[in-house]
């Protein structure tokens, strides 16, 4: 697979097609870029007018009142079942699935990582009902992969909430884009 081909380098790549390549159209990457750089996500929401600040923590606080927390996860290997099995359920809903990451991937990443990949998890005392990776590169902050629990999501902002805390992690990096992925628009 070739990604993200566009300008200059769309036209020679058509040579692909003789090497049964296709192309796929795909909804465009959402990107913040934060000039100058937040340090934190409170810097970040002082930036915002009022009606999206309120918003968005409204967000945050809807969740919590229904009894769910954040948490950022140091070790991913007690609860990557629950992680891959989230995953799969956003996974399942893809119109484009090119492969099925296998459980024990996101322990991998962050071992092989360390502090450049970041898991976010919402939760309760019962189950985690989200979770979103991070991976920093230099100055951008990449959200990577997401896992919905789509019956909790139906009824309260968990996907919503996930994105703002790429910002949030992104943000607590010192990076300076965020990449928010192609199904965040």
């Amino acid at each position: 697979m070739i990604k993200d081909l566009v300008g200059d380098s769309y036209a020679p790549s058509t040579v692909l097609e003789r090497y049964s390549y296709r192309t796929i159209k795909s909804d465009p990457t959402m990107v913040l870029s934060l000039d100058p750089p937040c340090r934190s996500f409170a810097d970040y929401l002082s930036r915002l007018t009022a009606k999206y600040r309120s918003k968005i923590k409204k967000i945050g606080k809807t969740l919590e009142q229904a009894g769910y927390r954040e948490e950022r996860v140091a070790d991913l290997a007690p609860i990557e079942q629950q992680l891959h099995a989230l995953y799969l359920q956003v996974e399942s809903r893809a119109a484009v699935r090119l492969a099925t990451i296998p459980c024990g991937y996101f322990s991998a990443m962050q071992a092989a990582l360390g502090d450049r990949f970041v898991c976010s998890v919402i939760r309760n005392d019962e189950a985690i009902v989200g979770f979103v990776t991070t991976v920093i590169d230099g100055s951008e902050a990449i959200g990577y992969y997401v896992g919905v629990d789509y019956a909790v999501n139906a009824e309260l902002p968990v996907y919503l909430r996930l994105l703002q805390l790429v910002i949030a992690d992104g943000t607590a990096a010192g990076c300076t884009t965020i990449s928010l992925g192609r199904t965040a628009l």
